[in-house]
């Protein structure tokens, strides 16, 4: 889990987190980890900051807003990260 509390709206800067941490998250623990990366400067509403939770369960890294864990979301946020390890193992045809 990456924390980047820093990047506001640079894609650029993102871009290259988001690689960073899947890069050392494979080397470090394989293709099947979930790399995660906490971000500080998602939508103030709960609701909306999980929507965009869930919607990055589609790439990588799986991003979660600290909102969300200010908010009593805990729930939902340890049925996202479950969600995302099924993903994982789940292989495609």
């Amino acid at each position: 889990i990456e924390c980047k509390g820093a990047v506001k709206n640079d894609p650029h800067a993102l871009e290259e987190i988001c690689g960073t941490i899947m890069a050392e998250t494979r080397e470090g623990l394989g293709r099947f980890a979930v790399p995660m990366l906490l971000r500080g400067n998602f939508p103030s509403d709960p609701a909306e900051a999980l929507q965009m939770s869930k919607e990055s369960i589609r790439w990588e890294p799986l991003e979660i807003g600290l909102n969300c864990l200010q908010q009593g979301l805990l729930n939902q946020i340890r049925d996202l990260i479950n969600d995302a390890i099924e993903k994982k193992r789940t292989t495609s045809e």
